[in-house]
């Protein structure tokens, strides 16, 4: 086997020199992924801190979207609609931990799974209008 720089040079030599490039002009993002971290916490009257679950937007409205909501050392889960205006409406609290996993194209229904215990899981359907599943 003859071994040449020329062979060795896109095996080795380029993928070492570009890792050890990479390493040097590190960016610290640390601060950015923390203000990330914390766009996802609303800030609600009083002293209440609330982790928000990723938003869901319904496929035929555009104007709001649906998530659930935690306030912290509670364990109590509510789900709130938001509109594109920034008004945040209250749909439904359920008074155990859980999440809400869909909605329904018009944004009038969900899907709320409720945690049982670790691996145990219900799911309900929750009617936004009527505030109840």
């Amino acid at each position: 086997m003859n071994l040449t720089i020329k062979r060795l040079l896109p095996l080795i030599v380029l993928p070492v020199a570009l890792a050890g490039l990479s390493a040097v002009t590190h960016r610290d993002d640390h601060a950015k992924a923390a203000s990330a971290a914390n766009a996802s916490r609303i800030v609600l009257a009083s002293d209440e801190v609330t982790d928000r679950d990723a938003p869901l937007m319904p496929r035929n409205r555009s104007d709001i979207f649906v998530y659930s909501a935690r306030t912290q050392g509670l364990a109590e889960t509510k789900v709130f609609v938001e509109h594109r205006n920034g008004t945040k409406e209250l749909v439904y609290v359920d008074q155990q931990p859980g999440e809400l996993v869909d909605v329904s194209a018009d944004g009038s229904h969900g899907v709320f799974r409720r945690f049982i215990s670790p691996g145990k899981t219900e799911t309900y359907s929750v009617d936004f209008n009527k505030r109840a599943s």
